[in-house]
């Protein structure tokens, strides 16, 4: 969708000529978008107010999206933020992969939100946006291992409950485009009793579950290369990717966050923009009627 370019008038408040009501919300339309500046004060009528409580909430949006802000952590904060991270990754157990995997009339197809891979994660850390200091990306697990390779680890042993598991492959469909750095997948680690535990979402048919091992075959994707990253950087409210110049900014993007008209719950699938087409492994973090419905002949099966 081409950017807008139309600048619509502003309505003068308490006009009568013009319909307006004192206390009503004040809207711009700029193109197909419609901007919306909140509720005006009733006792002063005035949508300068409001837009300037509207710059000051945007403002704060964008400090959060520009990170990283690099924050003093004791060690002992950052565990108590590992912790929490970890909370907020299991309060998603049972959301399931996507609507269209389940049957009509059951609690999964009928589930306000559906999670994949690395749709948990940027769906956590946008709930923690205000405690990490910065807003994770809206692109996928390529994008977020791009953010911690460099706190790479050789050996699982190294990990720490709350730390990343990304999953390198080839897809086996001819046709599929590959992913950058060939990222297909991503988990969190858990260690646990079994010592490689992980929690995410692996099964298109599936939900957000434990798993006993990260060690598992998909039939989509081989030449399986792991990469253990520590969470350190997060921790620390670093969030900047290696290769800054492979993760622009989408058109109005600058404009979009949780509360704004200009909203993507979904953020980007892990095929990218080519996954509309059915390319590549869809990792999405879709709200029930606002996820996009792609061909995902290339996620995991079970």
């Amino acid at each position: 969708m081409a950017d807008a370019t139309t600048t619509a008038g502003t309505t003068r408040p308490g006009a009568a000529d013009e319909g307006a009501t004192a206390g009503a919300a004040k809207c711009k339309s700029v193109g197909c978008y419609t901007i919306n500046f909140g509720e005006t004060d009733a006792a002063s009528g005035s949508l300068q107010s409001a837009f300037a409580k509207y710059r000051q909430e945007k403002a704060k949006a964008l400090e959060l999206r520009a990170g990283p802000a690099k924050r003093e952590r004791s060690d002992d904060e950052k565990q108590a933020l590992r912790e929490k991270f970890l909370a907020r990754c299991r309060h998603y157990l049972g959301v399931p992969y996507k609507k269209r995997y389940f049957d009509e009339g059951t609690p999964e197809y009928e589930s306000p939100i559906f999670l994949d891979c690395c749709g948990l994660v940027r769906r956590v850390m946008w709930d923690l946006q205000e405690d990490f200091g910065f807003r994770l990306g809206g692109w996928n697990q390529a994008y977020q291992w791009d953010t911690l390779a460099d706190a790479e680890v050789s050996d699982p042993s190294q990990l720490k409950p709350g730390d990343l598991v990304f999953y390198a492959g080839d897809y086996t469909r001819p046709s599929a485009k590959q992913q950058k750095f060939r990222m297909v997948h991503v988990e969190v680690w858990l260690g646990g009793e079994t010592g490689e535990a992980t929690l995410g979402a692996r099964w298109k048919k599936g939900k957000v579950s434990e798993f006993p091992s990260y060690k598992f075959e998909s039939s989509s994707w081989g030449n399986v290369e792991m990469h253990f990253c520590s969470l350190e950087p997060w921790l620390r409210g670093e969030c900047m990717p290696k290769h800054t110049h492979m993760w622009r900014m989408r058109s109005l993007e600058w404009m979009r966050n949780e509360k704004s008209v200009f909203s993507d719950a979904a953020g980007e699938s892990a095929g990218g923009p080519a996954a509309e087409e059915g390319e590549g492994e869809h990792c999405q973090m879709q709200e029930q009627a606002a996820g996009s419905d792609s061909d995902d002949e290339d996620e995991p099966t079970a």
